[in-house]
């Protein structure tokens, strides 16, 4: 059972050395893993708002908040407005798009 767990470990470790390689080739040092799982759950959940992000991240709507702030200066997404004004919802620009283009592209 030990070595199925460090054959576990070690497979996601190489995982995350492959995409923090990625991420340093392809997008630069201002991307971080973490911002890049955000681009991607915006991708996914942006049209439902930041709510539903923060619900599907597992944080408070205030960590999603930040992070948004993050994603937005370094121009991944954007916050617009719902037509009934109480929902805010994310959209990815056109670097955001290319980074999840990248991302999606990239072998591990």
């Amino acid at each position: 059972m030990k070595m199925k767990i460090l054959t576990i470990l070690d497979n996601a470790t190489r995982g995350l050395d492959a995409a923090n390689e990625f991420l340093l080739e392809e997008c630069g040092k201002q991307i971080s893993l973490n911002e890049l799982s955000n681009v991607v759950l915006a991708y996914q959940h942006g049209h439902d708002g930041l709510t539903v992000m923060a619900r599907e991240r597992g944080v408070s709507s205030a960590a999603m908040t930040g992070a948004m702030d993050s994603m937005e200066y370094k121009g991944l997404a954007e916050r617009v407005r719902d037509a009934d004004r109480r929902k805010i919802l994310v959209n990815l620009t056109e670097r955001g798009m290319e980074v999840l283009r990248k991302a999606s592209l990239a072998s591990v």
